[in-house]
């Protein structure tokens, strides 16, 4: 089959896509740990649909910024960045509900900036798998990708309810900040298997000139949609009528 092929001939895609699985798994089990913290603290519907708005609107607001700024930078060292500064950021989290400091503003806050980093995250992971594998297995690794993340999406929330019933919200975090601290790991022992030297990173009038490009050109494809499946951002063409 292409799929065990495409895990066995690569190595680099396939050290990625297991480390990253195990940083996504422990996103999922977050999940569920701070929809406990806002119940406890709130017992507020409105106040949980204020964190998730807070973790999405960066995304919304940075995402196209983001993607002009990541299409000039070493994605490579954009996604270890990213994962770095999650991880640190869990573990200031684990370590404030070790502390019981945990407040709702905290909670806005954190959801925020991990909302910033997955701005950049998204679009430099997606341009980064390409240079991992050849062309012509794009489309299974992307099917590997999508599978792997809907059997996660299942187990993760599970695992995490489980683990904050039997040991608390902060072990819960501190294994989420870990589980970042293996996805570093996993970018950084990654070699790409096709080399891509990017631009460098543009001058502020460049990046204002690219950005302006990049609304004129969704501006006219309007062919183009983006849309959402279970949380993951995805661009897909429309079929012209």
């Amino acid at each position: 089959m292409n799929l065990w092929r495409v895990i066995r001939d690569h190595p680099a895609f396939r050290t990625v896509w297991l480390t990253q699985s195990v940083s996504q798994l422990g996103d999922y089990m977050y999940v569920v740990t701070v929809a406990w913290l806002v119940a406890e603290l709130t017992g507020s519907k409105a106040a949980l649909a204020a964190v998730r708005t807070a973790g999405m609107l960066p995304v919304v607001v940075l995402g196209l910024a983001a993607g002009v700024w990541v299409d000039g930078s070493d994605r490579r060292r954009t996604l270890m960045a990213c994962d770095a500064f999650r991880m640190a950021l869990a573990g200031a989290f684990a370590l404030l509900i070790w502390l019981q400091a945990v407040t709702f503003a905290s909670l806005v806050c954190i959801a925020a900036l991990f909302g910033a980093a997955r701005a950049f995250f998204d679009p430099a992971y997606m341009a980064y798998v390409p240079q991992l594998l050849d062309r012509d297995d794009l489309v299974t690794a992307n099917g590997l990708e999508y599978v792997g993340q809907r059997l996660l999406s299942v187990a993760g929330p599970g695992l995490g309810g489980l683990l904050v019933e039997a040991a608390g919200c902060a072990l819960n975090v501190g294994l989420n900040a870990l589980s970042f601290g293996i996805g570093v790991l996993g970018l950084w022992l990654s070699r790409p298997r096709l080399a891509c030297n990017p631009p460098g990173r543009p001058s502020p009038a460049e990046f204002v000139r690219d950005l302006g490009s990049a609304f004129t050109y969704l501006r006219t494809r309007r062919d183009l949609c983006v849309c959402s499946c279970w949380g993951a951002p995805a661009i897909c063409a429309k079929r012209p009528s």
